[in-house]
């Protein structure tokens, strides 16, 4: 049996990890599959296409943007003839399962791991795939790096940043309700975590077997549980763990386990500060106020950490005053780092209407840009004059994504 397994084309480069825990998952059970992965980043669409003819299997993972390259793909390669069986999982998968599910044999809400599996041995029939959340993701091994060619992202990030970086999920889940945010729709508000010994080890294996210089946890909070952490920098401490890392953290993150990350070699913090207006901040359910913003980055500067920060400009109700008061905030703070989005209707969040799904073109929807983002009193092009202005202030400041872009597009 072959099994293809896909990461689509995105705006950037990202390690395939999720794909690398399908593969290192079902490998414990299936014997005798022949399995093989290609990125859209990395791989034209004629290397995928023709690597997949004599497949029995291939499977997506995907966000919404990227179910348009999937489409073509899968297109391509009926029009070659290809009989096989056909998987999406992903995000859009999981917060839309019906949508593309004519095209597809099989379509993967939630968790990933427990589904393919299922569907590989016989154990499911076509059609939305569920299965129960592993309790403890322990058990789940490490992703498969070798498979996911692990090598190719760190030669991105050896050209971008000078250093190999690699990144660890250490949990999967969050309990916070910010509305932009579709994260939930695979991993639901229940957070599981790894243990502190788990990923320590996981540290471990990047740096001794890829070389790893800096460790970057994707986590969408790291900090969910701080006796972990706390374990976790005890455990750095007294093995003498020496890369550094850095990892999201919340503005209501104590000062005293900040202190203890900085003492394990913790260089890097990044926060969603998302707006300087309190009414914004309840509405978008952040669960955060200024003055926690405000002192965690006077804390972190005071610890020597580098500070990244994340705005938003485009909520529903957001006006003039709002964005004014952004701009306030980003100028009190004084990060290392800026990265300014705007609100992107990705599928079930505030900015989302079902009509969306096929009337856009999914490809340019990003949170970075898009051709959609307005308010309730604000047009779109005014919203991206804001988005411009704080980009053009914080030039020398900011995200990879924006570094050195003093303008936005309108159309694409």
């Amino acid at each position: 049996m072959k099994i293809v397994l896909v990461q689509p084309k995105a705006f950037h480069s990202w390690e395939a990890l999720n794909i690398g825990y399908l593969k290192a998952y079902a490998s414990q059970w299936e014997d005798g599959i022949d399995w093989r992965f290609y990125s859209g980043y990395f791989d034209s669409d004629k290397e995928i296409v023709n690597g997949s003819l004599d497949s029995d299997f291939i499977a997506f993972s995907a966000t919404t943007p990227q179910t348009v390259h999937v489409r073509d793909l899968l297109h391509k390669l009926r029009s070659h003839g290809w009989d096989g069986k056909a998987v999406l999982g992903g995000v859009h998968a999981s917060a839309q399962p019906n949508h593309l599910l004519g095209l597809f044999d099989y379509v993967v809400k939630g968790e990933g791991e427990m589904s393919l599996l299922r569907i590989l041995n016989g154990t499911v029939k076509p059609g939305i795939v569920e299965s129960p959340n592993m309790r403890n993701i322990d058990f789940l091994p490490p992703p498969d790096r070798q498979f996911i060619k692990q090598e190719r992202n760190l030669a991105v990030t050896e050209k971008n940043d000078n250093m190999r970086i690699g990144a660890i999920f250490s949990s999967r889940g969050c309990p916070f309700r910010c509305k932009f945010c579709s994260s939930h729709e695979v991993w639901t508000r229940k957070a599981r975590l790894h243990s502190a010994k788990r990923v320590f080890s996981e540290m471990q294996s990047l740096r001794d077997d890829w070389g790893i210089q800096f460790i970057k946890f994707s986590d969408d909070t790291f900090t969910l549980d701080e006796a972990r952490v706390f374990e976790l920098c005890d455990l750095i401490r007294a093995e003498k763990f020496a890369i550094p890392w850095g990892c999201n953290i919340r503005a209501n993150t104590s000062d005293k386990l900040l202190e203890a990350m900085t003492q394990a070699h913790c260089q890097q913090v990044w926060v969603g500060a998302e707006s300087g207006s309190p009414r914004i901040l309840k509405e978008m359910m952040k669960g955060i106020t200024i003055k926690q913003v405000a002192h965690i980055f006077n804390k972190t500067k005071q610890l020597g950490l580098y500070r990244r920060v994340y705005f938003m400009v485009g909520w529903p109700t957001e006006t003039e005053r709002d964005i004014e008061s952004t701009k306030e905030l980003a100028r009190i703070i004084d990060a290392d780092q800026y990265g300014f989005s705007v609100l992107c209707p990705y599928p079930n969040n505030i900015g989302f209407n079902p009509s969306m799904l096929d009337s856009i073109d999914w490809s340019i929807m990003d949170e970075y840009g898009n051709p959609y983002a307005r308010t309730e009193t604000i047009s779109h092009d005014r919203l991206i004059e804001h988005q411009t202005e704080l980009i053009r202030e914080f030039n020398d400041k900011m995200c990879f994504r924006q570094r050195g872009e003093v303008e936005r597009p309108t159309d694409s």
